[in-house]
């Protein structure tokens, strides 16, 4: 049924009312989780589509973590005002002929410009080396950033540029066609020739000029019979053009370009983009023996005085197990690829669909969060399997996941005849939309072995051929004739009731079966039909693959393969995939998701086919990936760099049916499990390290405005407590009652925390509070001191309050961007404040009890207060700092004196209120385990911590 129009009208409004100035990603994510139970998942999902039409596409630059400058050669050189017309020239084309937003290309430009300061100076005298990552999302743009990461850097003087792709001719063909156009400005085929007749494209089309000197084409690697052929000598050409590589990772190629490169390689710099970097770049061997690419990556580094390394990964797990002290010293000293210099996030626009969206953003289970929680694209297969609507279901002939090499592919399974139907229905719908030159792709993956995938293709093509003659010979009969036909009798079923074409939810039109009529679709179901084809990529086609650009009209194909699949081949207008495949690692299952991407015009229109087996490891390496990114995030807060600050990894849970590796084993080597507890329940944590400057707590205060304000909006009415009084005689009255899990999750992920605060900063912490499985809801307070005319109000979403007053030990290294509050105990909460929700009978049961155990006249700590909860508690203190420090002067005790250095760190903060919090969880004390896998930085970190004395926590003094 179409969606109430009405409903998404009043969606639309709460959500505008829940956004501070202009739109991120985490107002709409937090807006789906706080608000999809209560209006509807589906209309919530809408008013969200349509914000990001009112209010355009959001791009937010990434995270950066990075070694301390030391040169800001590339900051001066901007500041002096040198030209980029490589990289002009490249926005220009991108915003001209590749049709990409401007928010887009502002993202891409920020994101460049941030990455290339922590390069080499192509021009400087002394020997320099840099390594680096940048970590994206599967086919979000990743081509894009480094393609204009190449410009920029070759407008800075970078004149030889080595481009690794997979280890595929089909992708490295794929890689090379975007350079000839957004580097080269021509086929480089014909540069490299010398052709009378050159065909200039992208970037060279209006002026009709080659930039960049191409020593691989779209027809050829850099083989030896390939480099005889080209009409130029590289050691005699103009240095003022950059020359650029696109090569394979093939041991003996990249050889090949070390001993053509090492000509000149002590007059040049280099940089080296490795694309897909934690495949095959990693080393899986011995140190003292590294695998032969590694090694050669490595070996071609180091033929130059001046280089930069920057790896591309969406799953860059293999990259940061890799030991950051590895040395091969055989040879001399060529250290391992460790991103040891910079690591950048790119964080991907707001109409990009990922792992995040499919497979996190539709938990219609709490209870079970790893098991069926998906989005509605996702339509489940297997021998047996609960459909959409719930009943159990058969499907004939399905191929089990586990095979054999020599087994036989000999019959369609019933779910891949219904996915091609479907995908012929969705590209008529896509046709009829307007869109009918545009291409539309089927991917199935089912098989890792090429032979049966060559069966499978003939299996799809028989029967492909007999929809194409039913359709073609009955197309234009009646109905009630067309229905007749064998294949084609549940093709108006399908239109009427499949899910495909009633979720209109995801586009601005009512749903598609209410867009067109059946008899409108049978019209331009025959065209759709005779033009599609069924093709194989895998490696035993390498010199036929399939060519979207042979097909002006429109392609439509499906794509069976396996291995070729699933490492950044990019299969155009991806509408309908069919996966069954048991991938044994995270970072495989990620890449084989060809689905992630861009789906402008048929959001509506994709499905994905797969087990529940599949959704369930989709979820977990989803988590571990929304993990890291989230350790990331973290550490460019903290301004932390790659080598000091270690780095964990979320493992499967054991519940999964098969238990996927986070990466392949001989990937990480140089790590060991993890195992991190939590106590939770009965237990206080508390942030009483905090942020000193002043970006960090107004952002701090800013999530705090709106999580208070969406609390308002949501209708949650401020609980009047009994007064109750410390021992100060300060009162604390109010508190909001019954506010949604999700919304202090999404508090606390806004929160920007420091590290130091151990268990507070845990992202698996996060996650339990946002599970919300035994505490689905909060009470939420805000923390005022007593009334002061030197402590000025504090306005939080338009109300006042009086903040606390707390002082700080002076810091003994002035570098750390925290404070610690309080005296020796270090501690920001005052435990009394955890009864504002008891009533006074259930307080002074608890003081009885207190008597009775020959406690009388002490106070109840917290987490006797929390005993008698029965709700978590989140208390938000906005803190004015005091100046002064307690001295012991041996005689009359301790007094107060006014500290120099903590009256400085307040001036700094220009009257800036710093924010902390802390979390009070009910009843009796319980432990939450989480299983993480670790590099050898986090453990020689954690090694350390061990010796540390853990701070005490006097709760029953104020």
């Amino acid at each position: 049924m179409p969606m109430d129009p009405n409903k998404i009208e009043q969606a639309i409004r709460v959500l505008e009312a829940c956004i501070v100035g202009k739109p991120t990603m985490d107002d709409y994510d937090g807006f789906k989780k706080s608000f999809g139970v209560v209006l509807g998942e589906e209309t919530v999902t809408e008013a969200i589509r349509r914000c990001q039409l009112k209010y355009g596409v959001v791009n937010e630059a990434g995270a950066v973590i990075a070694k301390e400058q030391t040169d800001h050669w590339f900051e001066d050189r901007i500041s002096e005002g040198i030209k980029t017309p490589y990289y002009d020239r490249y926005l220009d084309f991108l915003k001209r002929d590749a049709n990409i937003s401007e928010a887009a290309i502002n993202a891409t430009k920020e994101n460049n410009y941030r990455t290339l300061k922590y390069f080499a100076d192509p021009e400087s005298t002394e020997s320099v080396a840099k390594k680096g990552l940048v970590v994206g999302d599967v086919q979000a743009g990743k081509t894009m950033n480094y393609i204009g990461l190449i410009n920029l850097a070759s407008d800075m003087g970078y004149r030889t540029i080595v481009l690794l792709t997979g280890t595929t001719e089909s992708l490295r063909r794929q890689t090379q066609e975007r350079i000839d156009q957004g580097l080269i400005g021509a086929m480089s085929v014909d540069v490299a020739q010398k052709k009378e007749d050159i065909r200039y494209i992208g970037v060279g089309e209006r002026e009709q000029k080659s930039f960049a000197l191409g020593f691989t084409t779209t027809e050829s690697d850099l083989q030896k019979s390939a480099t005889e052929n080209m009409a130029y000598d590289y050691t005699d050409l103009d240095n003022n053009k950059p020359k650029i590589f696109v090569v394979k990772k093939n041991s003996s190629i990249i050889d090949m370009a070390a001993t053509l490169l090492a000509k000149s390689a002590n007059n040049d710099s280099l940089l080296l983009i490795d694309d897909e970097c934690d495949y095959a770049s990693v080393n899986t061997k011995k140190e003292e023996s590294p695998s032969q690419i590694n090694y050669g990556i490595r070996k071609l580094l180091n033929l130059f005085k001046r280089s930069t390394y920057v790896g591309y990964s969406a799953t860059p797990y293999a990259n940061i197990f890799v030991d950051p002290e590895a040395k091969y010293t055989s040879e001399g000293e060529v250290p391992d690829l460790f991103p040891s210099d910079f690591i950048v996030l790119l964080e991907p626009p707001s109409d990009y669909m990922g792992a995040k969206d499919l497979f996190l953003g539709f938990k219609k289970d709490e209870k079970k969060r790893l098991s069926g929680n998906h989005s509605p694209l996702i339509r489940l297969i297997g021998t047996k399997y609960i459909d959409e609507n719930g009943h159990l279901q058969t499907d004939t002939n399905f191929f089990p996941t586990i095979h054999k090499k020599d087994e036989h592919y000999l019959c369609l399974a019933a779910s891949l005849k219904r996915a091609i139907k479907i995908f012929l229905l969705s590209s008529a719908v896509y046709s009829l939309r307007g869109y009918s030159k545009n291409h539309r792709s089927m991917l199935v993956n089912i098989s890792r072995f090429n032979n049966i995938q060559e069966d499978i293709r003939y299996e799809i093509e028989k029967y492909v051929s007999e929809l194409k003659n039913q359709i073609a010979g009955y197309y234009r009969m009646s109905v009630e004739y067309f229905n007749r036909q064998q294949e084609l009798s549940d093709l108006q079923y399908l239109w009427e009731n499949d899910g495909t074409f009633s979720r209109g939810w995801k586009d601005v039109r009512q749903p598609a079966n209410e867009e067109f009529s059946f008899e409108k679709i049978r019209e331009q179901l025959n065209e759709e039909a005779q033009k599609l084809e069924t093709t194989v990529i895998n490696i035993n086609h390498k010199k036929d693959r399939y060519d979207y650009d042979d097909h002006q009209d429109g392609a439509r194909v499906i794509v069976v393969g396996g291995f070729a699949l699933s490492r950044g081949l990019t299969i155009k207008g991806l509408m309908t995939s069919y996966y069954n495949r048991n991938a044994g690692a995270f970072d495989t299952l990620i890449q084989m998701g060809r689905w992630f991407g861009y789906r402008p015009g048929y959001e509506d229109l994709i499905n994905i086919y797969m087990t529940q087996s599949s959704v369930d490891n989709f979820c977990a390496a989803a988590l571990s990936a929304e993990d890291l990114k989230d350790q990331f995030r973290q550490m460019a807060i903290q301004k932390k760099k790659p080598i000091d600050f270690g780095l964990m990894v979320r493992e499967a849970p054991d519940t999964l049916e098969n238990v996927p590796l986070i990466t392949a084993r001989n990937k990480s080597r140089a790590t060991e499990e993890y195992i991190r507890r939590i106590e939770l329940s009965g237990q206080v944590l508390d942030m009483s390290k905090i942020f000193k400057d002043v970006a960090n707590n107004i952002a701090n205060k800013k999530a705090t405005e709106t999580l208070i304000h969406k609390i308002k909006q949501a209708g949650i009415k401020q609980i009047e407590s009994e007064t109750i009084h410390s021992s100060n005689n300060k009162s604390w009255k109010k508190y909001w009652n019954n506010v949604p899990c999700a919304m202090v999750a999404e508090y606390l992920r806004k929160l920007r925390i420091p590290a130091e605060n151990k268990n507070l900063s845990s992202n698996s912490l996060i996650e339990f509070v946002e599970n919300g499985t035994k505490i689905p809801l909060w009470d939420v307070a805000i923390a005022e001191g007593d009334s002061d005319e030197k402590t000025p109000i504090e306005e939080i979403d338009g109300e006042s309050y009086q903040p606390v007053r707390r002082g700080f030990k002076e810091p003994e290294d002035l570098r750390e961007n925290i404070v610690r509050i309080g005296g020796h105990n270090n501690r920001l909460i005052e435990p009394g404040f955890f009864q504002i929700t008891l009533t006074a009978e259930e307080r002074e049961e608890i003081k009885n009890k207190k008597r009775s155990e020959g406690e009388n006249g002490k106070t109840p700590g917290a987490s006797d207060w929390l005993m008698k909860c029965k709700k978590p508690l989140l208390v938000i203190y906005p803190i004015a700092l005091k100046n002064e420090i307690p001295v012991d002067d041996g005689k009359n005790g301790t007094k107060y004196v006014v500290s120099k250095i903590n009256s400085e760190i307040i001036d700094q903060l220009s009257g800036q209120r710093v924010y902390g919090i802390a979390l009070g969880f009910p009843g009796q004390k319980q432990t939450l385990a989480v299983n993480y896998r670790i590099n050898m930085v986090k453990r020689r970190e954690l090694e350390e911590k061990e010796t540390d004395i853990d701070e005490t926590e006097d709760e029953t003094t104020a």
